[in-house]
């Protein structure tokens, strides 16, 4: 008795080969050049140095001036002035992910959170009766106060105002507020 064996060769030209290697590479290209973008994006929101008081004395305003400069306007409205309690909290950004970019990484997502489609801001608040809460998001900012607790947040991104969503975690007594990126 004998035994055959089939062997079914693969023949490319040197066009082919070619041809798939410029494919590799402009995949590789496209995934670097994202990595570089999220970069320059996270820098962009990093923490900047605060520079030291300056000892010079700041000229008088002009007599129709409402503020002497920038800063005051935003005390105006700061938690300095408030003594309400800021509530713990976290963030988790949620990324949908489809099994093509799980196995093959078409859509070249990376981790960082440009490429998340929401984000989750986990507002511990124990004690608080979730009635009392109000839940204002913008375009740039996110404000939860109650009678305890007062939190104002900007957004690392701009979002959907009107796909927020905000539910009452009893476990752990604290508001999850969904917030859809732009």
């Amino acid at each position: 008795m004998s035994f055959s064996r089939s062997v079914t060769a693969c023949r490319m030209n040197f066009q082919e080969l070619q041809n798939i290697s410029d494919l590799l590479d402009k995949s590789y290209e496209l995934a670097e050049e994202k990595q570089r973008q999220a970069q320059a994006a996270a820098k962009k929101i990093a923490p900047k140095p605060v520079p030291a008081p300056s000892t010079e004395s700041k000229p008088k305003p002009k007599s129709n001036a409402i503020w002497e400069d920038e800063t005051e306007i935003m005390q105006a409205d700061s938690v300095i002035t408030d003594s309400r309690m800021v509530p713990s909290y976290e963030m988790v950004y949620n990324q949908s992910i489809s099994a093509a970019e799980m196995y093959g990484g078409f859509e070249m997502l990376t981790s960082a959170t440009e490429d998340c489609q929401a984000v989750d801001y986990i507002v511990s608040m124990p004690g608080e009766d979730p009635s009392t809460l109000d839940i204002d998001v913008t375009a740039t900012h996110l404000s939860v106060m109650s009678r305890r607790y007062r939190l104002v947040l900007p957004l690392a991104h701009p979002v959907v105002e009107s796909g927020t969503k905000a539910r009452w975690d009893k476990g752990r007594e604290a508001v999850v507020i969904t917030v859809v990126k732009a």
